[in-house]
């Protein structure tokens, strides 16, 4: 099993949209990858590690209200960059063998609106900012492709063929298909199974605790971002590693606001 020895200390705040390109623009390798449904924002690329190696391929911020995966997805490759990772042997080894892509955040527009008038990063069914300016779910538009978000994303999956692929999400308190756990997992195809249980068991492992593993299978036509992914080709493996996380994000019930888990441990 994969251990991790280390602990992350630090913690995720939402950060406007134009905060999150500054950050990006200090990579020495970051991409425009075109302009979201909108026309407001442009949506950015960050690659580390060698390019000529298999890319491991990650996403953030589908959804505008689960910002926290921007943040400590940015983190990580911040430290990866600035070799502040608490592994140098890790980091080394990895930005020597792979190429690591990371699109920040899939729906500028949405995070954008995440603070805004009558509403703030604790609100649990702000379908405004989840959403995208056409009020589209972008995790059910990865098979027509009707979206420039998701024509964007899949233009860039199509390019770099990883042989691995995440796309890290968010879930509110009372998600029900969570069954009352603080994260989630899931693959795309069954053949790829025992990747995903493997990562289950580190993920565990390092938290101490169970977390819930969707198994249900997805159709051909599935227009989720793994699906997608999953249905791709790559040059190295049999068929594309592709996963979703979740974990339980601060949500506002009537009774106030719920952290299942803090900020400081969705960080970590």
């Amino acid at each position: 099993m994969i251990d991790v020895p280390y602990d992350f200390s630090g913690t995720v705040e939402y950060q406007r949209y134009s905060i999150i390109v500054e950050r990006i623009k200090q990579f020495d390798r970051y991409y425009v990858i075109g302009q979201d449904q909108s026309d407001e924002y442009d949506m950015y690329l960050i690659e580390l590690g060698n390019s000529s190696k298999p890319v491991m391929f990650l996403t953030a911020s589908m959804h505008g209200t689960e910002w926290h995966a921007t943040q400590y997805g940015l983190s990580f490759m911040e430290s990866l960059r600035d070799n502040t990772f608490p592994d140098t042997e890790f980091r080394n080894f990895l930005l020597t063998n792979f190429c690591v892509v990371f699109i920040p955040v899939m729906n500028p527009w949405g995070m954008d609106r995440v603070e805004r008038e009558g509403y703030d990063e604790y609100d649990q069914f702000d379908n405004i900012a989840r959403y995208t300016s056409t009020g589209t779910e972008l995790n059910g538009d990865f098979y027509y492709l009707t979206q420039q978000e998701s024509k964007n994303v899949a233009r860039q999956i199509n390019k770099y063929q990883p042989f691995s692929y995440v796309d890290m999400h968010m879930f509110q308190t009372e998600y029900n298909v969570a069954y009352g756990r603080k994260a989630i997992i899931a693959g795309a195809k069954k053949e790829t199974n025992h990747i995903r249980d493997r990562f289950k068991q580190a993920w565990e492992s390092y938290i101490g605790e169970e977390i819930t593993m969707w198994i249900n299978p997805l159709s051909d036509d599935s227009g989720l971002a793994r699906a997608y992914a999953a249905r791709s080709d790559n040059p190295h493996t049999p068929y594309t590693l592709a996963y979703i996380t979740e974990m339980a994000r601060p949500t506002r019930l009537d009774d106030g606001i719920k952290t299942p888990l803090s900020k400081e441990e969705i960080y970590k």
